[in-house]
């Protein structure tokens, strides 16, 4: 029986073979892992100015254009609550403030006051002070890392807003009519 190993020279060219693949691999997969770690960054940017764009529209729409009060950083509403409800002649019963606040530390934040009681008339004031502690405490933060948050009012009514978050920039606009459009730069 005979009995046959491979020689040193056989052992160290098969060796650096294996190393050469091995670094080749190496090569192409550090670029492909730093392009994957990209995607996944701007895709959670992204989901996070959606839900939070998606949440300030649903408010939005439990409204009526001037019953929005907006200046830099804060936004606030007259809405007729979770669900709305509606008085016998199908006018809505305004119920809450809701309100959303950029705060200090980059987090988007949305609360809420409570009327006296839930009525069909107007309040005459704005409630347009930032929130307390108290409402925050009981409000709940939409987005994280977000570096501006400017509502404004719409050229035709309603609000305008622009929300910029930490990796890239979402816009999304509300004009007067229902129209929506947004600007995706990330």
């Amino acid at each position: 029986m005979s009995r046959r190993a491979f020689t040193l020279v056989e052992v160290m060219i098969s060796g650096g073979l294996l190393l050469t693949l091995i670094a080749l691999s190496v090569q192409v997969f550090i670029p492909a892992l730093g392009i994957w770690r990209r995607n996944q960054a701007k895709a959670s940017v992204q989901q996070a100015a959606l839900a939070a764009v998606y949440r300030i529209r649903h408010d939005l729409g439990q409204s009526a254009p001037q019953l929005v009060h907006a200046r830099p950083s804060f936004l606030i509403i007259l809405s007729a609550g979770q669900p709305p409800r509606f008085d016998e002649y199908g006018q809505p019963l305004w119920s809450e403030w809701v309100g959303f606040w950029l705060d200090d530390r980059e987090r988007l934040w949305r609360f809420s006051r409570s009327l006296a009681a839930p009525s069909a008339e107007q309040p005459a004031t704005v409630a347009s002070e930032p929130p307390t502690p108290a409402e925050l405490a009981n409000g709940r933060i939409l987005a994280r890392n977000v570096k501006s948050f400017v509502p404004s009012p719409g050229p035709t009514g309603g609000v305008r807003y622009r929300l910029e978050l930490q990796e890239g920039a979402f816009r999304y606009e509300l004009l007067g009519g229902g129209t929506t459009a947004y600007e995706d730069q990330l």
